[in-house]
């Protein structure tokens, strides 16, 4: 890992100082994230100079420094990369980058978005997920009965099914294993449609919906069609209106399983969250069959697990691991929390019963919790402290309180 991230540094450093330095530089840069196996490469412009980061599993980890002076030949070639006008620098763009690794491979799709600040446009590009990764349901780290709740859910062949949790806590993944393991169990009986921003991966099963806001293809406008499709499972990337939230749970209402995500945090508050979007008791009561929450937690590497005084409980990491730097250790595990709709839960929505008696209801028939299975993480020395009190510190506190 040490040894990419210097690579990088010195590749930048030994570029010509020529017209063409943004085009080499954006190279190596790209070249970089995606070796480290980042999830996106950040451009951050600063006073004195531009600092390139890389998130991987969920952490920043810096690539190379950049000074002031050559910023505006990065920014440029990215912009043109992105098929971006470059003397657009005062105002938001989104644009998408057909990069290849190497020129026989295909083009990968590339999200690019780009932010105007006092010193210079932040850029965040994000790569696809790797296709080979995981999309079993058993590999994501669900306790038995967890995975057994979830699996009862997908057996239903109506009803809404919503997940949540904050950006980057798995949700996607978790919903594509969702997939697979519907297409597993009864592909030859089923017809699945999903409506995506953007599609991460090419499932080769389903129909995928791109959707496209600037030309039109809103999310609930791509619903509204992909429903005449008459889908047996309909996945919608992301409830983010009152609209598209209104479609979903009706859909779920007429014969189809529908699979979605809906910001909320613990399982417990999307009733609520629904209803406060404006979606009818009835409809949530009626449609809703269950509720899944989710984060992601980076996992110690075996030999960090045993850094301080041989008690994994403690779970620093080792400054300077030869594990950790030597071979790029790195892995994350899912902690999980599924809420199946009871009827004594359909009765409090239908009354509008207080966030505090929903959860009270929630936790007397979930499986699994967010903050218990934190401390067990913790405790068999899978994740650090400090790992579970950055996810979880805020439920911990509140976990017998909601609002």
């Amino acid at each position: 890992m040490i040894g990419t991230i210097d690579a990088a540094q010195q590749r930048l450093d030994s570029l010509p100082d020529t017209d063409n330095w943004g085009v080499d530089a954006a190279q190596v840069l790209l070249d970089a994230a995606d070796t480290l196996g980042c999830s996106d490469l950040h451009v951050v412009c600063l006073r004195d100079e531009v600092l390139a980061r890389g998130r991987r599993d969920g952490a920043l980890i810096p690539l190379a420094r950049i000074p002031a002076a050559r910023r505006d030949l990065l920014i440029a070639r990215l912009k043109v990369m992105s098929r971006l006008p470059a003397f657009v620098r005062h105002e938001p763009q989104d644009g998408r980058i057909e990069w290849r690794r190497v020129a026989e491979e295909a083009p990968v799709l590339l999200r690019a978005a780009f932010l105007p600040t006092i010193h210079g446009e932040n850029i965040v590009i994000r790569f696809p997920e790797p296709a080979a990764r995981l999309m079993e349901l058993r590999s994501l780290g669900m306790p038995p009965d967890t995975l057994a709740a979830v699996e009862g859910l997908l057996a239903r062949q109506e009803g809404a099914l919503l997940l949540t949790g904050p950006s980057s806590s798995g949700k996607t993944t978790t919903m594509y294993a969702m997939l697979q393991h519907l297409h597993a169990r009864r592909g030859d009986r089923l017809h699945v449609v999903t409506i995506e921003d953007p599609v991460e991966r090419d499932l080769g099963f389903a129909g995928q919906v791109q959707v496209n806001e600037p030309q039109g293809l809103t999310f609930d406008r791509a619903l509204r069609a992909a429903m005449r499709q008459d889908p047996n499972v309909l996945m919608i990337g992301e409830v983010r209106d009152a609209e598209t939230a209104r479609i979903a749970i009706q859909a779920g209402m007429t014969g189809h399983l529908v699979i979605s995500t809906l910001h909320a945090g613990r399982a417990s508050r999307v009733f609520t969250r629904l209803l406060s979007m404006g979606v009818e008791p009835y409809f949530v009561a009626a449609a809703l069959t269950g509720v899944v929450a989710q984060r992601l937690a980076r996992v110690l590497c075996p030999a960090c697990r045993m850094a301080v005084g041989g008690d994994p409980t403690l779970g620093f990491v080792a400054e300077g691991c030869a594990e950790c730097n030597l071979t790029g250790y790195r892995g994350r595990t899912g902690l999980f929390e599924v809420v199946p709709v009871t009827e004594s839960l359909r009765e409090l929505i239908l009354a509008r019963a207080t966030s505090a008696q929903i959860a009270a209801a929630a936790r007397s028939v979930q499986s699994g919790d967010l903050v218990s299975e934190g401390h067990r993480l913790v405790a068999s020395g899978e994740i650090s402290r400090a790992e579970f009190e950055y996810l979880l510190a805020a439920d911990d506190r509140d976990s017998g309180q909601e609002e």
